[in-house]
């Protein structure tokens, strides 16, 4: 199965922080023009492309919002079966389709994820939670091995 190899990172470090950038400020990107800036950089197909956005969820914490937006959002007809499990346990779901609490788990997450996301702005100092109610002790990920905090700059926010 293809990876997220550092010789892949290095060569698409600027796609990837582009459109990591663009999914903090418009929480949404174009996952088509993602997805092929990226088989054009790696000289990959669809398949290779999917198989390093799992590895990027579970390996590379720093794209796994990227990664994760992707995957929910390649395939206009749904989440594809590939992406359903790496998914699942992101969110913290027993099971892709059998989990009754699936759509508010989803949306717990990345109302955490922009929460997180918008703490570490480079540009722009911001107090507190991007998100009113949401602060990072509030944020209970489901798997420490897919999710984990990234240490804050200020302990006011611990």
């Amino acid at each position: 199965m293809p990876t997220l190899t550092e010789g892949r990172k290095l060569a698409a470090l600027e796609i990837l922080e582009s459109y990591t950038r663009q999914l903090h400020d418009s929480k949404s990107i174009s996952v088509t023009q993602f997805e092929l800036a990226l088989r054009d950089t790696w000289g990959v197909g669809y398949q290779e492309v999917k198989d390093i956005m799992i590895d990027s969820v579970i390996n590379h914490k720093e794209y796994v919002h990227l990664a994760a937006y992707y995957m929910e959002n390649s395939n206009p007809a749904g989440v594809v079966v590939e992406f359903q499990q790496p998914l699942a346990e992101l969110y913290g779901l027993r099971s892709w389709y059998y989990d009754e609490d699936k759509e508010e788990k989803k949306r717990e997450f990345w109302r955490n994820a922009f929460a997180l996301i918008s703490q570490f702005d480079v540009d722009t100092e911001i107090e507190g939670a991007s998100i009113p109610g949401t602060d990072l002790i509030s944020c209970n990920f489901p798997s420490p091995k897919l999710n984990p905090l990234i240490p804050v700059s200020s302990s006011k926010n611990l």
